[in-house]
């Protein structure tokens, strides 16, 4: 029970500084939101990569610049998912 409150705060924290980011780069923060960004597609990027195959090594040139737009697109998305996944687990392997 108590992993499962850990993993639910860090949700509600993620999404909380998610909202606050959204909220600081539509007035004034830019630059707070591009880093941020930037930390959720490292993090969804390195999941995908976990999960790719690797059958797209034979794609043409135009096919790995949709493949790496495309890529980016959802690694953000994801991110927003995986960091407070980690952020829970690396506190849960803390305290046990």
């Amino acid at each position: 029970m108590k992993k499962i409150i850990i993993f639910l705060i860090s949700y509600v924290v993620t999404f909380g500084i998610v909202a606050l980011v959204a909220g600081l780069a539509s007035s004034a923060g830019e630059g707070i939101a591009i880093v941020f960004l930037t930390v959720l597609t490292i993090f969804g990027w390195r999941f995908i990569n976990f999960i790719t195959p690797s059958y797209f090594i034979w794609l043409p040139l135009a096919g790995w610049v949709i493949y790496i737009i495309v890529k980016c697109i959802v690694s953000a998305f994801l991110g927003i998912f995986i960091i407070p996944y980690h952020v829970a687990k690396m506190i849960i392997e803390r305290w046990s």
